[in-house]
C-alpha cells in the first residue's frame, strides 16, 4: 500500500529573518509515518523543516505553503493509495509590509523601532486539492479545533470532510490536550464516530484499523 504523510507547519517568510509560522512540530505525523512503514507500506514523508524531529524513515521536507502544495502535488502523481495530511497549514499569507506606512521589500532584516504594518492575504486549502491531484486515493484528514462547543466542534469536522471530500477526518481540541491526555476522535464520511482515545500514543494505530477496513 503506498501511501502520503505530510506532517509538521508550514512558514511564511516575513522578512529575510521572521517567519509567520505555527506551533507544530510534525511528532504525531512521522510517528503516523513510522507506524505504517512498520506495516510494510510504502510512505512518502513530507516534513516541515522548521521540526525538529528526526524521522527513522526517510523524507522530504518543505517550509512554506507553496513548498508543500508542490510536494504533494508531485507526490500524487505516484497515485499514493492514502494521503494522511497532518501537517498544519498556515491560513494566511503575508501580502504586503509597510514600514512607517511605506510599502518595502521584505528580503532584507526589517528594521526594528519603526510602524510596521503587515498585511496578510487568505491562503488556498492544500487539502482540498487532494481529491483532484490523487481522483483514485483516499483522504484522511486532520481538524484541529479551539472550543468547548459539541456543536462547533461538530460543524468544523463536517464542514472538513463535506470540502475536502475526505473519508476519515482526526478530530482534537486544545481544551481536550495536556503533557497526560490527548483526547481524539475519529470520524468516517457519513460523520459517524469511527473510534476514539486518549493518548497521542493511540492515533496511529487506530489510523492503520480505519485504512484496514476500507481496502
Amino acid at each position: 500500500m503506498k501511501i502520503l504523510v505530510t506532517a509538521g507547519g508550514t512558514a511564511e517568510p516575513i522578512d529575510g529573518v521572521r517567519q509567520l509560522t505555527n506551533t507544530s512540530s510534525g511528532k504525531t505525523g512521522v510517528a503516523i509515518a513510522e507506524f505504517l512503514s512498520r506495516q510494510n507500506c510504502q510512505v512518502d514523508l513530507l516534513l516541515s523543516s522548521t521540526s525538529t524531529c528526526q524521522p527513522t524513515i526517510s523524507y522530504s521536507t518543505f517550509t512554506t505553503h507553496s513548498d508543500l502544495e508542490s510536494a504533494m502535488r508531485t507526490t500524487c502523481l505516484k497515485k499514493p493509495d492514502w494521503v494522511i495530511h497532518t501537517a498544519a497549514v498556515s491560513d494566511y499569507l503575508v501580502k504586503s509590509i509597510k514600514l512607517n506606512a511605506k510599502t518595502i521589500n521584505n528580503n532584507t532584516k526589517i528594521p526594528s523601532g519603526q510602524n510596521l504594518t503587515i498585511e496578510l492575504k487568505p491562503s488556498t486549502k492544500i487539502i482540498d486539492q487532494v481529491s483532484e491531484w490523487n481522483p483514485e486515493g483516499k483522504l484522511f484528514g486532520f481538524k484541529f479545533t479551539k472550543t468547548k462547543s459539541s456543536e462547533e466542534r461538530l460543524s468544523a469536522v463536517k464542514t472538513l470532510m463535506e470540502r475536502s471530500k475526505a473519508d476519515f477526518v482526526l478530530w482534537n481540541d486544545a481544551n481536550e490536550k495536556n503533557d497526560q491526555t490527548h483526547f481524539f476522535r475519529i470520524y468516517d464520511s457519513e460523520m459517524h464516530c469511527h473510534s476514539e482515545g486518549e493518548f497521542t500514543e493511540e492515533i496511529p494505530r487506530r489510523i492503520w484499523e480505519a485504512i484496514k477496513e476500507k481496502v
